[in-house]
This record gives structure tokens, sequence and C-alpha cells, in this order.
């Protein structure tokens, strides 16, 4: 290497050592918003299979099933592979480029004015030669846009992950969800049509007292309407069960009747939720893969305004590599037709019409942009949470609450029976109280559903689970 090129190279290297134009990220922007959810004290333990806890190997086989054959995770582990891979073409755009190349020309004597020499048969008609190289080609990231574009492709490449994340999250939700609705309506079911066999004895024995002369046809179109109107109660809830057993198939990917025949019974609700603890701190919401998603494209925005800079400034590349040049193959390779060539060369775009202007103003507008959306994002999630725990703590208040009247009505049946084995009244009234409490059982089951509903929501909200 010669001494023109060995400083040509120095300088290169010196170059790319120099800093970078454009703002420096310096991490997400704090949110004003309390400390903590509900106020008490202690750290939380970090449950990332949340669902786990709800003690159901059947779901906990769904969930798996779903994360393997969802479509819509699948599509976002696409859109991270196609991030993974503009990161890459990204990067290597800061890198040397070398290109071999080999070409044959032919070109007419006469276009260099010597056409009436080779008229004169002192010189062929055409100049004929051989061609070969490697031409290395470098743009030195001297003002660190290449460098800045890179980060902003990494950032972005990160998003893309964290995408997945909340795609699965979400996906997890919605399976444990659906499977949860499947067997609270069945165990509605249970309890309806067990109200239906009721009322359809108590209809029987208005029927024989009517004919005993006991009762009016009046207290039978009663019973009547009352069976109709519980019966009414069923078809809704079997279409429930079908519509859910479908969202479930296509949420494990597949074609949309093939669990209709699946059993998901009414037992496979949890007899108890585990406990939410109290005092969360706020800032757990920061794993919630959606936040962490809006940080990293705040951070690749910050980075394009230093690619938006860096085209105020000059460009600096250097070229060229060994070339040979021979009149017939055979010689190409010859030390003598070897020869150097190196090219530095110096661009500055100083009149672009208010292009690169422009630019720089649009990438603040994303950058501001994407700033909003996080501290949107943030207080938003925080308000999800808090509206989460909000109904969870007033549905646990109800559910005592259904609980009391629950036993209450049940303690009436065991009175009414008594009264009745004692003679002291008719059987119609034992049919009515246990009617009232099949009803009572029924309104706890959908409490406790609803219950269940809100848990698995506050843990979406959280971004995972926590004890």
């Amino acid at each position: 290497m010669n001494a023109s090129l060995f400083s040509v190279t120095i300088l290169s290297a010196t170059l790319a050592a120099c800093g970078l134009v454009g703002p420096d990220y310096q991490g997400p922007p704090k949110v004003g918003h309390d400390p903590r959810f509900l106020g008490s004290h202690g750290q939380p333990v970090q449950i990332d299979q949340w669902w786990r806890l709800l003690g159901s190997r059947e779901l906990n086989g769904l969930v798996d099933r779903a994360r393997r054959n969802n479509y819509d995770i699948a599509i976002a582990g696409q859109r991270l592979r196609e991030a993974r891979a503009q990161r890459k073409q990204v990067a290597s755009s800061i890198l040397p480029r070398a290109e071999a190349t080999t070409s044959y020309t032919s070109t007419s004597t006469a276009s260099f004015g010597l056409g009436g020499i080779a008229a004169a048969g002192f010189l062929d008609s055409t100049l004929k030669y051989w061609s070969a190289g490697l031409d290395v080609s470098w743009e030195i990231d001297v003002f660190g846009g290449g460098r800045r574009k890179t980060r902003g492709a990494r950032a972005r490449e990160q998003a893309a992950l964290e995408s997945l994340h909340a795609t699965q999250l979400a996906i997890a939700s919605e399976v444990t969800e659906t499977y949860f609705t499947i067997a609270g309506m069945r165990e509605q079911l249970v309890k309806v049509n067990a109200q239906v066999k009721l009322q359809q004895a108590q209809t029987n024995d208005t029927r024989q007292r009517v004919s005993a002369g006991a009762s009016s046809r009046l207290d039978l179109d009663r019973a009547r309407a009352r069976l109709a109107m519980t019966e009414a109660k069923v078809p809704p809830l079997e279409a429930g069960v079908t519509t859910q057993l479908r969202r479930l198939a296509l949420l494990l990917g597949e074609r949309p009747g093939a669990l209709d025949r699946r059993r998901i019974a009414a037992s496979s609700l949890p007899r108890k939720l585990p406990m939410v603890r109290t005092g969360l701190p706020a800032d757990l919401i920061m794993r919630r893969p959606d936040l962490r998603m809006a940080e990293r494209e705040l951070a690749a925005t910050t980075e394009d305004i230093g690619v938006a800079v860096s085209h105020f400034y000059p460009k600096f590349t250097i070229g060229g590599g060994p070339s040979n040049i021979s009149a017939s193959p055979g010689d190409l390779f010859r030390a003598s037709n070897f020869f150097w060539q190196y090219t530095p060369q110096v661009r500055w775009s100083l009149f672009t019409a208010g292009s690169n202007r422009a630019l720089l103003e649009a990438a603040n507008a994303r950058q501001k942009s994407a700033l909003l959306n996080y501290q949107k994002s943030v207080l938003a999630a925080i308000g999800e949470v808090e509206t989460q725990l909000t109904h969870l703590r007033a549905e646990t208040r109800k559910l005592a609450i259904v609980q009391r009247a629950r036993a209450a009505t049940a303690a009436t049946v065991r009175r009414v029976r008594e009264n009745h084995e004692a003679g002291a009244i008719d059987y119609a009234e034992v049919l009515a109280a246990e009617e009232r409490l099949r009803d009572a059982e029924i309104t706890e089951i959908r409490v406790k559903n609803q219950m269940l509903q809100l848990w698995i929501r506050l843990h979406k909200a959280l971004g995972g689970g926590w004890k």
C-alpha cells in the first residue's frame, strides 16, 4: 500500500470516529401518576404464565396450542423476521462494499479518429480488450447518519418483538376468557335444565289440582307461562356455547367447527379465584408489551431526527481497488497488467429547495407524535388497570351479597319442605321456593363468571401475572 492510499485510509478511520449529529435518546419520559394502584406496600412476585394459577390442565394445553398455531401470533412472528432483516440490511449499508467485475470491450477505431489509418492497413478496425477488477467503495459515516439509521432499525426490531409479545398475551387472555365463558354457560345450562324439570313437575302438579278442583285454570296458565319462559333460556345458552367454541377454534388456528363436540365441563370453573395482591406498584405496567413497543417506537423516531440532520452535512466516500486490462483473456492476470486506483469523493447538498428541512420537520413531528402516543398509552394503561381493579372489587362485594341471598333462599327451601312434610303447606309452595333457589344459584354463577373475566382482564392489563 503506497503512502497516499495509507493516508486516505487513516483519514477515513479518523472521520468515521467523529460524533453523531442530532439528539441522543435519553430513555422514556416520566409520566406523572400515583406510585401504587391501591396504596399498600410490598414487592410483588412475577408470574408470567398467570393462567396456570387457575388450575386447569385442559386450559393450559389449549393456551400452549394457541401459542403454537394461532395465525395472529404467526403473523407477528413474520413481522419480527422482516424487521430483523431490515435491521441487518441497514447495518450493512455503513460497511465497505466490494464488487468483482469482469468485462470484454470491442470498440471501433473510428470513434477515436483513427478510421483513416485503419483503412490504410496500419491498424485493425477495432480495439478489443479484457478487464477485471475489484471495486471497493465506502461512504464514511462521519456525522453518524448511518449509525443513527442502524440504531433506529434496531429499535424497530425490538418494537416488533414487543408486538409479538403483546399478541401472545392477548391470545392467551382470549383463550382463557373463552374457555371459562363456555364452562360458565354450561354450568348455567345445568341449572336452567334443572329448573325446567322442576317447573315441569310444578305444572303437572297444578294440572292435577285443577282436575281435582283444588286450583283454578288461572294457576295452570301461570305455571305454563313460567315453564315456557324458563325453557326459552336454553336455546340462547346453547347457541352461546357453540359460538364460543368456534371462537376458541379460531384462536387455536383450527377450522370453525373443529371443537363443536368438545366437552368443556361446568366443573372446569375454578372454585376459588387466586387473590389479587393489593398495593401493586403502578410502574408494573411498564412491563406491558404494548407500552414497551411504544417506547421503542419513540427511541426509533428520535434516531430518525439524527438521520435527517445528517443530510445537512457533507458525505465522504472513498472507492477504488485493483484492476487488470489485457488484449487477451490469457494475459488478463499478468502482473504487468495490474494497477491500483482509488477515488476520494466529497458530496454536499448545498441547495435542495427545502427538501432537507422538510425531512427534518417531518422527523421532528414523528418523534413528537411517538412521544405523545407513549404518554397517552401509559395513562390509558394505568386507567385500564384501575378500572379492572374497581370492577373486580365491586363484583367481589356483589358476590358476597348474592351468596348470602342464595344461602337464605336455601334455608327457606329447607323450612318449606319441613312444613310440607308436616302437612302445613302444599307442594306448590315447595316447588316455588326451589325455583327461587335455582334463580339465586344461576345469579351466583353469572357473578362468579363475571369475576373470573375481570380477573383475566386485570392480568392482561398488567402485562402478566403478579401475586
